[in-house]
């Protein structure tokens, strides 16, 4: 993981990384398998405070045994991971007990309790927030895209039942653009949907 700050740049190990998010201007959450300077290692979900020299750690577990998303949703923290089956699970976890074992707080252990999403095989462990949707990619059993998916993120939050926002493998990610739009993938670049 590259960072840079008050021009000087500076490179973290983050062996496994999947993906990333900021829960604050100066804290990145990273979704993967470890994260040099934090003093546990595994599948998990960690933080790194840039504020001064890096302090990192460990701060989710139980998410499964390889990575997936992670997105700010409203006061929670969308957490993905696949276990050893490659099923894909989605966790909810506050963003107030995000912050507390960024801050140096035990690290929060989800389980099925905290589940607001289950796929099929391999995903919907990788998604984006977008608006108040999640947007997961659905495949066949050959791995050919089908579709993307939209769930409705309500109050809780809880996902509610997908429908297409895409139908085939033309567009393939969604984004969020500014005033409630999205924005959608595919090879020759972006489409902008109002």
């Amino acid at each position: 993981m590259l960072l840079t700050a008050a021009g000087t740049s500076g490179a973290i190990g983050a062996n496994g990384n999947f993906d990333a998010t900021w829960l604050t201007d100066q804290i990145v959450l990273v979704n993967g398998l470890m994260i040099e300077g934090a003093t546990d290692s595994g599948q998990a979900l960690y933080s790194v405070d840039l504020l001064g020299a890096p302090v990192a750690r460990q701060i989710v577990t139980g998410i499964g045994s390889s990575s997936g998303s992670v997105a700010i949703a409203g006061d929670s923290v969308l957490v993905g991971g696949l276990d050893g089956s490659f099923v894909g699970h989605v966790y909810v976890v506050s963003r107030g007990a995000i912050e507390a074992a960024a801050a140096g707080g035990a690290a929060v252990v989800v389980g099925s309790g905290d589940e607001v999403l289950v796929g099929g095989n391999p995903l919907p462990s990788a998604f984006d927030v977008v608006g108040d949707l999640l947007v997961t990619s659905r495949y066949d059993a050959g791995f050919a895209l089908e579709a993307l998916e939209a769930y409705p993120i309500t109050a809780g939050p809880t996902i509610g039942t997908p429908s297409d926002l895409t139908t085939g493998s033309t567009f393939t990610a969604a984004y969020a653009a500014a005033a409630d739009g999205i924005l959608l993938r595919f090879a020759e670049g972006l489409l902008l949907v109002e």
